[in-house]
């Protein structure tokens, strides 16, 4: 399957996509068919937000997202793609939405589709439960965002 062409929901391997992810590296078959299981397929435009920062994050929707085709940006106080702070821009294969897995607070950025954009989520909720089969998530989860952290620290020191 092309990283960048929209492709029909039953063509997308969940369980290869999620392995794909260092999140889950060296989680069991069976551990990764059950997320996968639980993961579902949307797509949206360009131009659509996908995230709005501050928004709530409730249990049944969308927490952790995984680009299966086209970009998006994560971005600062804005309202579209034309404000606010661009903090990364993302493609297939890269995730975004793992804090809202971890804690309940308001969205901390917003994400827009700057294409055509496929993902893969998987609610809170879901990933909770499967979090309570497998603490060792939470520990690839906390790495991932503590290696989020740094780059952006980095980021913000070298522009100041």
């Amino acid at each position: 399957m092309s990283g960048e062409q929209i492709v029909r929901e039953e063509q997308i391997d969940r369980e290869a996509l999620l392995r794909g992810l260092p999140l889950f590296d060296g989680l069991s078959d069976d551990r990764l068919a059950a997320l996968a299981s639980v993961a579902w397929v949307s797509t949206v435009p360009a131009g659509a937000a996908i995230i709005e920062e501050g928004d709530e994050v409730l249990d049944d929707e969308e927490g952790l997202f995984l680009l299966v085709a086209g970009t998006v940006e994560v971005r600062k106080g804005a309202t579209d793609t034309s404000d606010g702070r661009l903090l990364r821009t993302l493609r297939p294969g890269e995730f975004f939405g793992e804090m809202a897995l971890i804690d309940a607070h308001p969205r901390s950025a917003s994400v827009f589709a700057t294409t055509e954009v496929q993902y893969l989520a998987i609610s809170r909720w879901d990933f909770h439960r499967r979090l309570r089969s497998d603490p060792d998530i939470a520990l690839r989860i906390m790495a991932t965002l503590a290696e989020r952290l740094r780059s952006r620290d980095e980021d913000e020191d070298e522009g100041a």
